[in-house]
C-alpha cells in the first residue's frame, strides 16, 4: 500500500484556538493522520480520518475542475477520532472524541494545492483520570495548508505513467 507523510505550513484550530502553524500529515491509501507535532512528541493533537484517499481529489479531469476545486462531507459513527495525548508512554494519559462529520475542500493553482478539513466531535469518551468520570464537551477542529507544486504529485500519491497527465491539468491552472 502506498503512503505519504509530510509537514506543511498551515494552521490547525482546535475550538478557534491555533494548536499549530506546523501540520504534520501521513496518508495512507485509505485514512488520514493530522498532528501538530511530528512522531514521538507530547502534548500531541491529532486527527483521524476515515476513509480519506488521495484519489478523493486528485482524479479530476480537467484543470478549470482542478481550479474549482473538489469538495466532500462524510459523517458517520465510525469516521475517525480527534485525539489530545497529554503524556507519552509509560503514563498515556489521552483523551478521545469520536468524529461525527468532517469536510474536506481541495482547490489547485499552477503552484500549490490548497486543502481546507474541518469537523465536530461528540462528546470525549470517559477516562478514569477525569476527576468526575464523564466526558468532555465536543469539540470543532479545522486545519488549512497548502502543498507546493514540487510536491503534489508524491503527497497524492500519483504513479510515474499518470504523473504525466496530472502535471499538464495542473499547468492549466491558473495562480
Amino acid at each position: 500500500m502506498q503512503y505519504s507523510k509530510g509537514m506543511y505550513v498551515g494552521v490547525m484550530r482546535i475550538s478557534g484556538v491555533i494548536a499549530s502553524k506546523e501540520i504534520h500529515i501521513f496518508l495512507s491509501g485509505i485514512d488520514a493522520v493530522i498532528s501538530d507535532t511530528p512522531n514521538g512528541e507530547f502534548p500531541k493533537k491529532e486527527i483521524f480520518l476515515y476513509p480519506f484517499s488521495p484519489d478523493m481529489f486528485s482524479r479530476l479531469s480537467n484543470s478549470a475542475d482542478m481550479m474549482g476545486g473538489v469538495e466532500y462531507t462524510i459523517s458517520g459513527n465510525h469516521i475517525g477520532a480527534y485525539v489530545y495525548s497529554h503524556s507519552g508512554p509509560p503514563e498515556g494519559e489521552r483523551d478521545r472524541w469520536r468524529l461525527k462529520e468532517f469536510s474536506v475542500q481541495v482547490k489547485y493553482t499552477r503552484s500549490q494545492l490548497t486543502m481546507k478539513i474541518c469537523g465536530t466531535t461528540e462528546t470525549s469518551e470517559k477516562n478514569s483520570y477525569h476527576r468526575d468520570n464523564s466526558g468532555l464537551p465536543p469539540v470543532e477542529f479545522d486545519v488549512e495548508f497548502q502543498v507546493p507544486r514540487q510536491n503534489m504529485v508524491e503527497f497524492l500519491q500519483i504513479a510515474e505513467g499518470p504523473n504525466k497527465y496530472f502535471e499538464e491539468r495542473v499547468d492549466g491552472c491558473k495562480n
